[in-house]
């Protein structure tokens, strides 16, 4: 339950970080010097970094949840076919001794 929050929240976070991006970046700066263009840039390099790692993280949970899925549905194929053997030598012990 706590993958399935988590990989949600880092989803959330990250569709949130690309909507504030025009806001948390700020426009470019118009007739600006060399220094201000390359404090422009680091910051949309920082924030893309940031936005890019919220999502890789995301894809790494959900790797891990389909993981735990997938083992969920294994156990319970196993019981299934183990209570199907089972039923079926009950019904066939039912047959030979009626």
């Amino acid at each position: 339950m706590r993958l399935k929050i988590a990989t949600t929240c880092f989803l959330i976070a990250g569709v949130l970080l690309l909507l504030a991006w025009p806001f948390a970046v700020g426009p470019k700066p118009v007739q600006a010097s060399q220094k201000e263009l390359a404090e422009y840039a680091l910051r949309i390099l920082v924030y893309f970094a940031i936005t890019a790692t919220t999502f890789l993280v995301t894809a790494i949970l959900a790797l891990f949840l389909v993981r735990q899925a997938r083992r969920d549905f294994a156990k319970e194929a196993k019981e299934n076919l183990k209570g199907l053997i089972e039923g079926t030598l009950r019904d066939h012990d039912q047959k030979r001794n009626p």
